[in-house]
This record gives C-alpha cells, structure tokens and sequence, in this order.
C-alpha cells in the first residue's frame, strides 16, 4: 500500500511539473481519431474558447473545425504527431488552420500563454 502511495505522489509531482511548463491553447477542441495501433485524428473542432486569450485574438471560434497543425492535415494526421505539434511551451508559436462553417479556411500563428 505503501509504495503505491509513493507511486502515485510520483506521476501527480512529474505530470504537475509537465503541466506547469506546457503553453495554454486557449481553446478545446471535441477531438475524433481512428485506428487503434497508430490513431489517426479524424475530426477536430473547437468546443470552447478562453476568453482574452491569444485564440479568441487571432480570431479562433467555437464551431471552427480544425484541418491542419503545421503541414499535418487533418483528416489523416498522426494523433501523437498532431499531439506533439500542438504542445509547446510558453511564448512558442502553433500554425493552426481552421475551417469556418461557412467552408472559408483561415490560418493563424497562436502564441501559446
């Protein structure tokens, strides 16, 4: 019992840590994928926006689908690459393009907080 509790105060100070030094998006996106060796993303579209922050300034809404993270175009991306992509560090730039539901698509560099 011990050494579980151990364990555990362990992955919570290590994923706390992480945590702490990944840059904030400012949004959420609902997230689909296929496969289950090597997943790809299938869908990803923004389900919520922080308000003030750098997403809501480039100009990132709630229902804009997301089709590409850098050159990685969704669908089809890789989801640990899509993932890898997207997690940066504080003040590091994504280039994320979107899709509006009126069919425009938009790209923007979002300075993660």
């Amino acid at each position: 019992m011990r050494l579980r509790v151990v364990l555990l105060s362990i992955l919570f100070i290590v994923n706390t840590a992480y945590a702490d030094s990944e840059g904030k998006r400012g949004f959420v996106l609902d997230i689909a994928v296929s496969g289950f060796f090597s997943p790809e993303v299938k869908s990803a579209k923004v389900i919520s926006l922080v308000s003030h922050s750098n997403a809501e300034k480039v100009g990132i809404k709630i229902g804009d689908e997301l089709v590409a993270v850098h050159e990685c175009k969704i669908p089809g991306c890789p989801a640990n690459k899509a993932k890898k992509l997207m997690t940066k560090k504080p003040g590091e730039t994504v280039l994320l393009s979107f899709r509006r539901e009126d069919q425009t698509i938009y790209a923007v560099k979002l300075v993660l907080e």
